[in-house]
């Protein structure tokens, strides 16, 4: 069984490209379980403090007036940390609606900050470093959803464009432009995008990138290329982030032994396990089960 699970695409994202909600934890624990969608997700948080978990290992706590940005086919986690009733907005935007804001070969640059997995696949900004220009879009967007008629949908998609714009605009380094050469269209994305679906529903198996590959009908020299271009690492960089990343929900959230958990990641030697997971977490596996108790 997945200890994570693949979201369904809402009707609305679907139809118009984006999504707009309101959160409202009222206690500690598990907000949202580990999962994964194809849409890129800005949660920004008006009140509580949060911790996420995402599957390259990254661990962020959010406070009031903090934006989140989940890149899409990011597999993350996020836990109400205190016990007050607490409030965050989600806006998740398809990788369509981006393509949009910035079509063309020129413009590819600015597009795939939003979508290409990076070292740091979530980022969380505080307060102090937004813009007057994004937080007052963040209220305007606040303001049309408490107040919604049938222009909605239309007017947060454009909202949505302007806060790309504008992130692009600002000086944040997670999502700076790329070189001017970079240019991969979303016909290649899309590829990508489904070899990581196969990746993040076959992680436990003994996966190759050949036989990704084979699936897309590329050659191998091809997939290997298109893959760093598009996930900003290799394709073993990101089946092992992944296998961490379950590793770590499985300990955290789950009854398994260290040595259980190693095998239903993919890992058939404990020893190079144990070795991989303090590569990434800075820690072992056995005591992050000793500690799980924090969060459950």
């Amino acid at each position: 069984m997945k200890d994570y699970y693949v979201e369904n695409e809402n009707s609305e994202l679907g139809e118009y490209g984006i999504e707009f909600f309101a959160v409202n934890p009222s206690a500690a624990g598990i907000v949202t379980a580990p999962h994964v969608h194809s849409s890129l997700e800005f949660i920004y948080v008006k009140s509580g403090v949060f911790e996420i978990t995402v599957d390259n290992g990254q661990t962020l706590t959010a406070y009031p007036d903090s934006l989140l940005i989940f890149r899409a086919n990011t597999i993350h986690t996020i836990v109400h940390t205190g016990n007050e009733r607490s409030l965050y907005y989600v806006l998740k935007i398809s990788p369509t609606v981006v393509f949009n804001t910035f079509f063309g070969k020129e413009q590819t640059r600015y597009a795939m900050p939003f979508l290409q997995k990076r070292r740091d696949d979530s980022v969380c900004i505080g307060g102090a470093e937004l813009s007057s220009e994004i937080v007052l879009l963040w209220e305007k967007m606040i303001e049309e959803h408490a107040h919604r008629d049938e222009t909605f949908f239309y007017s947060q998609r454009i909202n949505a464009s302007r806060l790309l714009l504008l992130l692009v605009k600002s000086s944040l380094s997670s999502v700076s432009p790329y070189a001017s050469d970079t240019w991969i269209s979303e016909r290649s994305v899309a590829q990508i995008y489904d070899t990581v679906d196969f990746i993040n529903d076959n992680f436990a198996s003994d996966i190759t990138p050949l036989e990704c590959a084979e699936r897309l009908h590329v050659s191998y020299g091809y997939f290997a290329k298109l893959f760093k271009s598009v996930m900003g690492k290799t394709f073993k960089e990101y089946l092992c982030g992944v296998r961490m990343s379950r590793a770590h929900t499985m300990l955290l959230y789950g009854e398994r032994s260290v040595t259980d958990v190693a095998s239903a990641c993919g890992y058939s030697n404990l020893s190079y396990f144990v070795a991989e997971y303090k590569k990434v977490f800075g820690t072992t596996p056995r005591l992050t089960k000793q500690n799980s108790q924090r969060v459950k």
